[in-house]
């Protein structure tokens, strides 16, 4: 079957349509997210009076809530910066989702959620040869930046994108419930990663610093159990229950089992979130940072989504 503009602008719903899509996809956030890290997010940070606490709180969210040890700051430095970047695509899934779930199906908000679903399946896929390669041809620096526990992770995050959006913009292009999916997951992510990055450039030892780290906490807990936990598992019975209604059993198991897959990255999410809100209610201005690293004093904090929430982000006031 013939390719055409026109289709693959309205995500045509034929195999090839989709293939042709997703790695349109693929190498358009290969090129997008590479350069947004190295000429726009590394150069910001390295400019920043925060960088090296940035960092450090980085690399100990890795080791002691995601089991990911890298060996050296720079690794950690590229991991974070490129994990910024990341924010922005699924920032762009997320949104392209919203006609549909606001004002239900139509041609152009289907096949605009069908866009918002490859977006996610096309990074995932380059993401998936990027690292493929690094491990077998990348020698030690290769394997430095796929450590095992982060591997794991991304096995658990990426079948749903690469198992389930081609056969579900094939099958269920008008389904909203799979719309609402796409979105909960992709925004959640983005305002996570935003809120967790604003966190890291925080002085707790202040009353500001420590209040504005309170909010955010908050937020960050409340979004990821509406999105990826009750909600998450509401929409995510409704489409199985629909597989099954079909009497599509393929998509059943599959479905099923990809569900339950990101369902257990949700929980870890949900549950490090929740530790951390724990830990910054019971600490007061001053106190020494549990884990031992000092958290400097910043003159200008990450713009970003607190402070159009009306939470003041001058963190030097109580200095």
């Amino acid at each position: 079957m013939t390719v055409t503009l026109v289709g693959l602008s309205m995500a045509e719903s034929t195999w090839e349509a989709q293939m042709v899509l997703m790695v349109i996809w693929a190498v358009t956030w290969y090129f997008v997210l590479k350069c947004a890290a190295k000429y726009v997010i590394e150069p910001f940070v390295n400019s920043r009076p925060w960088r090296e606490q940035w960092v450090d709180l980085n690399d100990r969210t890795l080791r002691n809530s995601m089991m990911i040890e890298f060996k050296t700051r720079e690794e950690v430095f590229s991991w974070a910066c490129a994990f910024a970047a990341i924010s922005c695509q699924h920032f762009v899934g997320g949104v392209l989702c919203l006609p549909s779930v606001i004002g239900g199906p139509s041609a152009l908000a289907s096949a605009l959620a069908c866009h918002g679903g490859l977006c996610e399946a096309g990074w995932e896929l380059q993401d998936c040869i990027v690292r493929t390669y690094q491990i077998i041809f990348g020698g030690k620096a290769g394997k430095a930046q796929n450590p095992p526990g982060l591997l794991v992770l991304l096995l658990m995050h990426h079948a749903m994108g690469m198992g389930m959006v081609l056969p579900m913009n094939m099958k269920y292009r008008d389904n909203v419930d799979y719309h609402e999916f796409i979105a909960l997951l992709q925004l959640a992510a983005f305002f996570v990663i935003s809120l967790s990055n604003y966190g890291y450039i925080l002085d707790v030892k202040t009353s500001s610093g420590l209040n504005q780290m309170r909010v955010g906490a908050s937020i960050t807990v409340a979004i990821i159990f509406h999105t990826r936990l009750s909600r998450y598992a509401v929409v995510g019975y409704k489409l199985v229950s629909t597989f099954r209604a079909d009497g599509n059993m393929k998509m059943f198991w599959c479905g099923g089992t990809v569900i339950f897959l990101m369902g257990l990255f949700n929980l870890l999410v949900f549950l490090d979130s929740v530790k951390k809100l724990v830990k910054f209610m019971m600490m007061a201005p001053g106190d020494e940072d549990s884990d031992g690293v000092t958290a400097s004093k910043h003159d200008a904090p990450l713009p970003n989504l607190i402070s159009n929430m009306g939470v003041s982000s001058n963190v030097k006031k109580d200095s």
